[in-house]
């Protein structure tokens, strides 16, 4: 089974599927170098977390299976964003006591970081079928993860650039208007890019293999199906 977590947005002021196995000695991030936009993207590997359970002693907070569940997967996928803006400031906000501001800011550059993290939950020795069923729900996350930083840099590039109106009790406060509804903006493209397409390849998939108990399509026939299904 897989369970959806939605993408986490965050702003800062300043076939044939392989299943690579993560090890220290996988490289952290990726970093583009910024583009003649200003744009530069930060897409971070892949974090995998295996957990087990015990059904006849449940942990303590026990997995988040639903009834006839056994095995979940779960995932998120994060963006945040680092902006950097120029703007002019009002007359009326250039001494002690400044009120309220309506004002314009520039976006200058931007530095997007992205993130996936999976955890899956098994029951202790599972079937191997079991077992690989939920890897076809990482390796699926995985294959529109690999679009990310793609999908992530025209988005951004989109804003660099933009003049934006922010409002607040003061310039600062306005800025932080600016970039959080810039981040909004981002967060919710990237999530039709990204998360939805990976949301329907998981209900393919889940359907072709009846949840994991079909023998045919194996599980990676059916990710290779379900993402080319989605992709097409």
């Amino acid at each position: 089974m897989n369970r959806r977590i939605f993408l986490v947005g965050v702003w800062l002021i300043a076939g044939a599927v392989a299943w690579p196995v993560y090890g220290a000695d996988a490289p952290a991030t990726t970093t583009t170098a910024p583009s003649a936009a200003g744009v530069t993207v930060v897409r971070k590997d892949v974090e995998v977390t295996y957990k087990t359970y015990d059904p006849q002693h449940m942990p303590d907070p026990a997995p988040p299976l639903s009834p006839g569940e056994s095995a979940i997967c779960l995932y998120r996928y994060g963006l945040a964003t680092d902006m950097r803006y120029t703007f002019t400031k009002p007359a009326a906000a250039a001494g002690a006591g400044s009120g309220p501001v309506s004002m314009d800011f520039k976006i200058t550059r931007m530095t997007v970081t992205l993130t996936l993290s999976v955890t899956i939950w098994l029951p202790a020795d599972p079937p191997a079928q079991l077992r690989a069923h939920e890897e076809g729900h990482r390796a699926i996350c995985e294959a529109f993860y690999a679009d990310a930083e793609r999908v992530a840099r025209g988005l951004a590039e989109k804003e660099v650039g933009r003049v934006v109106r922010g409002t607040g009790k003061d310039v600062e406060a306005a800025g932080r208007d600016v970039i959080g509804r810039v981040t909004t903006r981002i967060c919710d493209a990237y999530l039709a890019a990204v998360h939805k397409p990976c949301d329907e390849a998981q209900d393919i998939y889940d359907d072709a293999t009846a949840h994991g108990r079909n023998a045919r399509p194996t599980s990676a026939e059916a990710v290779g199906m379900a993402v080319k299904r989605v992709k097409k």
